[in-house]
């Protein structure tokens, strides 16, 4: 079976922006609590360069076109909604908020509706 990767939609793209900086965070906490074994301490720091590396050319790839002045603030609000996600203890309220900020922000960078479930209407679409 041949994965259509034209179907993939682009929340799951978003997503994975906030996967790597996810990772880049975790290395970089690690090797600061490693610093009397340098080994670790330089996998670590290898591995954050790799996350960071590979989440800009992974955002430049998937998103050329999204202007300067937002680039930050992409990747900034992709990885507040993954830790607001990952914190949550059941209030739809702080979920709600932070996919109103998401959607906009993506929304203006992609020029897309990505506000409700319209991933899901995508993905949907993909069916046959």
């Amino acid at each position: 079976m041949e994965i259509d990767h034209e179907s993939k939609t682009i929340s799951d793209k978003i997503t994975c922006l906030g996967e790597l900086e996810h990772v880049l965070y975790h290395a970089r906490k690690s090797a600061s609590v490693k610093l009397e074994d340098e080994e670790l301490e330089i996998f670590f720091q290898t591995v954050a360069r790799m996350a960071l590396d590979f989440r800009r050319k992974y955002m430049k790839k998937h998103f050329p076109d999204c202007p300067d002045e937002l680039w930050c603030l992409g990747k900034a609000v992709e990885t507040a909604r993954q830790r607001i996600y990952e914190a949550d203890e059941g209030d739809t309220e702080d979920l709600n908020d932070i996919d109103a900020i998401w959607s906009t922000v993506w929304g203006k960078i992609t020029g897309k509706d990505l506000s409700d479930c319209s991933s899901c209407k995508d993905d949907k679409k993909g069916v046959k």
